[in-house]
């Protein structure tokens, strides 16, 4: 079945077992961690550093972090401090793909419901060289949805192409730290009707700043949180080069920006 992920709860109660990394080559199934603790978690980790490091991936992409909330929960202590400790056999990458990152991969798409309605996509860009047009652009937007308009119904942030989760870089050294916290996918939703939009703002070339406004189902909808072009909707990409406008100054971004959703 297409898009089919299985997900084995409690990496099926067998952290030493031959055949859960069997199992866990397959490229759609994973396993998540609740419920283990004290030698299980060394166990599941240096095993699968041992019996998945050859497989053409990386072998941390296969685990997802799991608490068991709220039973038990307290055993997923267990799991972050050894991930965070000497003595476990991967990178903060690993770490992080573990702790968070696989499961956004998994998710992949922006969140929205049933409640969409087309629109006409439109696209502003303005030049930002040291993001202080994105800031006041977002600073505009949420003071926005403190009003009694929109809610905020999710914050998407956009994730590295599958296979390319980046080693850790100190953010303070010009590092990345694995998402993309300046390029998100926001779904709006509008108080007083059915209205959803998605909000789509993400750094481009030249030093740029991009924000489309888009409808949540249809053709012309980004259907992936994943930052790589080649796995954007084409329509889309063609109806937003249609219907792009390039803008001066950040008063002008906001502006615009507002007056579609006002």
């Amino acid at each position: 079945m297409r898009g089919l992920r299985v997900i084995l709860a409690h990496c099926g109660m067998s952290p030493g077992d031959s055949r859960l990394y069997e199992v866990l080559k397959d490229p759609a199934i994973f396993a998540e961690t609740s419920t283990l603790h004290d030698l299980d978690v060394p166990v599941l980790f240096e095993s699968a550093v041992d019996r998945l490091s050859r497989e053409g991936f990386s072998w941390s992409e296969k685990f997802l972090f799991g608490t068991d909330f709220s039973f038990l929960s307290v055993q997923a202590a267990d799991v972050i401090l050894f991930l965070l400790s000497r003595d476990f056999p991967g990178t903060l990458a690993d770490a992080q793909r573990i702790l968070g990152g696989n499961t956004l991969s998994l998710v992949q798409r922006p969140f929205s419901t049933s409640a969409g309605v087309q629109i006409s996509p439109v696209e502003y860009i303005c030049r930002d060289v040291d993001g202080k047009k994105q800031n006041a652009l977002e600073n505009s937007i949420l003071k926005l949805i403190n009003g009694d308009r929109w809610d905020l119904s999710s914050l998407d942030v956009m994730l590295p192409p599958a296979g390319t989760w980046p080693e850790l870089v100190n953010l303070s050294n010009g590092g990345f730290n694995g998402v993309y916290l300046d390029s998100y996918v926001m779904c709006l939703r509008s108080q007083k009707s059915d209205k959803e939009i998605h909000l789509w703002v993400r750094r481009t070339v030249n030093n740029s700043v991009s924000c489309s406004l888009l409808s949540t189902k249809g053709m012309t909808r980004i259907d992936t949180i994943e930052n790589a072009s080649q796995r954007f909707n084409p329509v889309l990409l063609r109806t937003l080069s249609d219907h792009s406008v390039t803008l001066k100054s950040s008063e002008d971004l906001s502006k615009m920006v507002l007056s579609e959703l006002t």
